[in-house]
């Protein structure tokens, strides 16, 4: 599918999109939102977008290191919204505190099933059985972040899309994810395409002068090269991307209005205020 890539929008430009995007029943691919660490991503996710759409959840991918983790990363965000009380879900998923004494007896009063039944009960079974997740926008946070292999992270997404009619947003720094399928194993790549016995498609020329006494030095540009052509480290993610992504987003803040919102502040000192206020061109 065609990648729609769109460049230097205003947040409210963003938001309209993904809300066009989440109302198209026939839009079967997800959206990339894009953009480096720290540049307010997340912020406008969790305070705008979250906020906006009431069928969507947030997933962060950090430090997950299995799909069946996000799973149940998805129950128990669910399950949360349907409790409607604050009830903390501890990161080991066994215990769900004030009104339900368990995992066990959350899931069977919330899904009303047996309470011998919702203790073997799978993940996957229960969320294929009694969750309808069609209907949801799932964004997911922190894929340059997560411990799985980035194309099973995107298999498993792509499920999601095609297979569940589930509208989701990946929120990633692309040129970290790029890099991170290039550096993994990167010492053992550079070292099996140290062996000079090995034809990598380049053309030797032949020195009548050299003897067999005559050593030559691979040079680093050349190993380099001979890693991408093995590997094929340049266009792996973007293969992997291209069946899954329908549009990317590369978000950059509009850095003037966070300055016009840190100088409304109403607790600024009027000298302070005015000052900044002057200097704001240069700010």
């Amino acid at each position: 599918k065609e990648d729609i890539i769109f460049m230097n929008l205003t947040e409210d430009e963003i938001i309209k999109i993904i809300k066009s995007y989440y109302s198209d029943s026939n839009s079967q691919y997800a959206i990339l939102l894009n953009g480096e660490w720290g540049c307010g991503k997340t912020y406008l996710v969790k305070n705008r977008i979250l906020k906006q759409i009431n069928n969507s959840i947030y997933i962060s991918l950090y430090g997950i290191n299995n799909t069946s983790e996000i799973n149940k990363k998805i129950l128990y965000t669910i399950m949360r919204k349907k409790i409607k009380v604050n009830n903390k879900v501890e990161k080991s998923g066994k215990v769900l505190k004030d009104s339900y004494g368990s995992f066990s007896s959350a899931i069977s009063k919330i899904f009303r099933i047996p309470l011998p039944d919702a203790k073997n009960i799978d993940i996957t079974e229960l969320m294929s059985n009694f969750i309808d997740i069609s209907k949801k926008l799932i964004i997911f946070d922190d894929l340059e972040r997560v411990n799985i292999p980035i194309n099973e992270v995107l298999g498993f997404i792509n499920g999601y899309v095609e297979h569940k009619n589930v509208k989701c947003i990946i929120v990633a720094n692309e040129n970290e994810i790029e890099r991170l399928n290039i550096d993994k194993n990167y010492e053992l790549k550079m070292i099996s395409c140290m062996n000079d016995d090995i034809e990598y498609g380049e053309k030797k020329s032949v020195n009548s002068l050299e003897t067999k006494n005559t050593t030559s030095k691979t040079k680093i540009e050349e190993v380099k090269r001979r890693i991408n052509k093995t590997y094929d480290t340049e266009n792996k993610y973007k293969l992997i991307k291209e069946k899954l992504i329908g549009k990317t987003i590369n978000y950059v803040p509009n850095m003037e209005n966070i300055i016009n919102n840190l100088l409304q502040s109403p607790n600024a000192n009027e000298k302070y205020y005015n000052y900044l206020n002057s200097q704001k061109g240069i700010l």
